[in-house]
């Protein structure tokens, strides 16, 4: 299949696409439930408002792919390119996304409760340069390159960001509580609003962005957390 293809409010629940040229397709509110995509080009395609909820989609490309306001309820998107693809207000609770490129996306006001995006290693899942301010991320996992990405004003409790690339990023607002942080790099992060409790080991650049502000609680607070965590290697066996 390939060509431009309009088909605004389609309804085509269980849908199964393979090898398909749909770049620039208008898809506008289309019932897409627990379809399957595989090999198909979704560049540029209006998919705003669509309903992808249990979707399957694997090697696909929907770079500048419009998805505001679309509904993705437990979807599943893996080894997938959408560079600078829209996500504004992405409906995507429990959504698994693996090995995908996401440079530049905007993830703003995203609704991504208990959300996995990850690969292995973390730095192949490229969400550098995105947008997820003001996005919902409680209790989501992420192991992903997420350098000089915006965070402003995330809602982060109880969040999983270990063995992640933060460099150069905006998390200014982000209260992360009881979030867990192991080999993060915060280096030339810019932080504003860090309170404890939140778990931190091995996170470079830590220390310092948090230094760089007023409170001093946070700083305090790590400073002798990581302490006690030191204490307990050496006295492990």
């Amino acid at each position: 299949m390939s060509g431009r293809i309009r088909a605004r409010a389609l309804s085509a629940p269980f849908a199964d696409l393979h090898l398909s040229n749909l770049a620039g397709a208008e898809l506008e509110q289309a019932d897409l439930t627990e379809a399957r995509l595989l090999s198909v080009g979704l560049s540029d395609a209006n998919l705003v408002g669509a309903v992808l909820t249990g979707a399957s989609i694997h090697s696909c490309q929907l770079n500048g792919a419009d998805l505001s306001s679309a509904s993705g309820e437990s979807i599943s998107i893996t080894e997938s390119t959408m560079r600078a693809a829209k996500f504004t207000g992405f409906r995507g609770r429990c959504a698994f996304v693996r090995d995908c490129d996401l440079e530049h996306a905007d993830l703003s006001q995203a609704y991504l409760y208990r959300s996995m995006i990850t690969d292995d290693p973390p730095q192949s899942m490229a969400l550098n340069h995105a947008n997820f301010e003001g996005s919902n991320l409680v209790q989501a996992y992420l192991a992903a390159d997420m350098a000089e990405s915006n965070l402003e004003a995330t809602r982060a409790a109880y969040v999983r960001m270990n063995q992640s690339s933060l460099r150069d990023a905006n998390l200014s607002g982000i209260s992360p509580f009881q979030a867990s942080f192991v080999k993060v790099d915060f280096s030339g992060a810019k932080i504003t609003t860090f309170e404890p409790p939140f778990f931190a080991d091995r996170c470079r650049g830590l220390q310092v962005a948090l230094e760089g502000r007023q409170p001093r609680e946070p700083s305090s607070y790590l400073a002798e957390f990581s302490s006690v965590i030191r204490r307990g290697r050496e006295g492990s066996t």
